[in-house]
């Protein structure tokens, strides 16, 4: 799977854009099963993709809880939420400063795609309050 995000990386903005929910769940399904190692990459991709995952261009959702499942923005906050399970953290200092700022964009976002993002990660706020009660506190 390495290799496959290597040469995905090397792609031009419009194929991250015109793919974006089918990238979106293509990270969300490989990023459990990375290693370390290959994270990097996986972080440089879902960078690229985050403004076109993030981009309304869906009418409102009947169901938020759908929306966040299966919307982009929503494949790639499952995908960040697994690379931090992946981690296994028991503080905020065992995960790396960019990774809260990802989740601190995803708290912050004005547009939709942000509030179904944040469906997903509120259904992790207990354990984001464990491991970092000011961030949780301030930020959510």
């Amino acid at each position: 799977m390495a290799l496959f995000i290597a040469a995905l990386l090397l792609g031009p903005n419009i194929l991250f854009e015109s793919l974006a929910r089918s990238l979106a769940w293509t990270l969300h399904e490989v990023s459990p099963a990375l290693d370390l190692d290959s994270e990097g990459e996986m972080w440089q991709a879902w960078d690229r993709l985050q403004p076109y995952a993030f981009h309304d261009d869906y009418d409102a959702a009947k169901d938020p809880i759908f929306a966040a499942l299966n919307r982009p923005a929503g494949l790639l906050t499952q995908a960040l939420i697994d690379r931090l399970a992946a981690r296994r953290p028991r503080t905020a200092a065992d995960l790396p400063n960019e990774i809260w700022a990802r989740l601190t964009t995803i708290a912050e976002g004005t547009d939709r795609s942000y509030m179904y993002a944040r469906v997903l990660e509120a259904s992790r706020l207990a354990w984001l309050y464990a491991m970092n009660p000011l961030w949780s506190s301030s930020t959510c």
